[in-house]
């Protein structure tokens, strides 16, 4: 008798062990085809500011990173890379597990960072002489202009003022 519940304790922990192994040696993802997905930071990057892409794939065992237009190839789970040029930069994640692979491409709109200049007449105005003010910043959408020791404050992209006191002022285009 002690011989039978000896056996019956045996066989159960045989198939204990096997279905432990059965368990431990498929997981849910085997089979399964990847689907690529990613984000990337930041979301609007300028000209030489490094952009962080992290990887969303489910089920992938390996990356690949392009670019077209640029040297950016990587087969990191999450690279990083700097674009030099603005532009509208097409980037492409492949992942690739035993059951294929899979490909997605999003657009990263590249700006080049805002330049401010300006110009303004006359060169040596008379006081109470209105000064027209010339914008000729590059890549940028808005303006904001002061000169210390004056009421002058504007938005616009091409300002006038009339400055009421002789001196030498500072304009900021910012």
């Amino acid at each position: 008798m002690k011989s039978q519940h000896f056996l019956t304790i045996l066989k159960g922990i045989f198939f204990s062990f096997i279905l432990l192994l059965f368990t431990v040696g498929c997981s849910k993802d085997d089979g399964e085809p990847p689907t690529a997905e990613f984000s990337f930071t930041p979301t609007n990057p300028m000209v030489n500011e490094e952009v962080s892409f992290t990887n969303k794939s489910l089920h992938a065992t390996s990356y690949q990173w392009s670019a077209e237009g640029t040297s950016f190839s990587s087969t990191d789970e999450n690279p990083k890379f700097t674009f030099d040029t603005a532009g509208d930069y097409q980037v492409k994640l492949v992942a690739t597990n035993s059951a294929g692979t899979h490909q997605i491409t999003k657009q990263v709109t590249v700006t080049a960072a805002p330049i401010a200049g300006f110009s303004f007449s006359p060169t040596t105005p008379e006081i109470g002489q209105e000064v027209n003010f010339t914008n000729e910043s590059q890549h940028a959408t808005s303006y904001q202009w002061s000169a210390e020791g004056t009421s002058f404050s504007s938005t616009d992209e091409n300002p006038k003022f009339t400055f009421d006191t002789a001196g030498d002022y500072q304009v900021k285009l910012v």
